[in-house]
């Protein structure tokens, strides 16, 4: 009753029907009071739980980390030192991009027939890719696991964006290839100590940005 009394509440203020319009019925007066973060794609329940669990584990993370005393098990003691190293900036931008260099030679080097076996790898990995793979139950039987398998490789925040053309759209994709070019030419200027072949080029983007367009189109 609770919820039918909050969900009528919204529907006066608004003036939405649960037959027109049933999510501004429910939802109305909190759209209106509820401000997107700007550092945030979105925001709900979930996210804030999130958020929230997020600072407890940081922490207790931080705490178990500092505090030996606390590292009473070889899981704990392994928790706190992967904590340290993640959290250790000026070793990670010691070493750039040198602890994937490997990966990303076979990521470059990947013929057809290594393709699957890198796209497991990677899923192993949690690494996204085109194609990504994992184990989820049976929807139809929930008493088998079955291999599922995914799409990757967007990095709008919807399919549709790739296709649209208005205003809105047009800008959040300049915005998405402003960003990829930072993100390239980061990784590439790791690689070439700064060099000038370290920028890349449109050509380089608009390659990159097709790719993404035919995958979207595709789903």
């Amino acid at each position: 009753m609770t919820v039918l009394g909050a969900a009528a509440a919204t529907a006066e203020a608004t003036g939405a029907t649960a037959c027109s319009d049933f999510d501004t019925y429910v939802n109305g007066r909190w759209h209106d009071s509820t401000e997107l973060p700007a550092a945030r794609s979105r925001i709900g329940s979930f996210d804030t739980l999130r958020v929230a669990n997020d600072k407890l584990l940081e922490t207790a993370l931080a705490e178990l980390a500092t505090q030996p005393s606390l590292q009473t098990t070889p899981g704990l003691k392994l928790l706190a030192s992967y904590y340290r190293s993640g959290m250790d900036l000026q070793a990670i931008e010691r070493s750039g991009l040198a602890p994937v260099a490997a990966l990303m030679a076979r990521i470059d080097g990947v013929g057809r027939e290594g393709l699957p076996l890198l796209l497991a790898e990677l899923a192993r990995l949690q690494i996204d890719a085109p194609l990504t793979l994992g184990v989820t139950l049976d929807a139809k039987d929930v008493r088998r696991h079955v291999l599922a398998l995914g799409q990757g490789g967007l990095g709008l925040p919807d399919r549709g964006d790739y296709m649209k053309t208005d205003t809105v759209t047009t800008r959040i994709k300049a915005a998405y290839r402003t960003h990829a070019r930072k993100l390239l030419e980061a990784a590439r200027a790791d690689t070439t100590m700064g060099r000038a072949d370290s920028k890349v080029d449109d050509a380089r983007l608009d390659a990159l940005l097709a790719f993404e367009a035919e995958l979207a189109d595709a789903s």
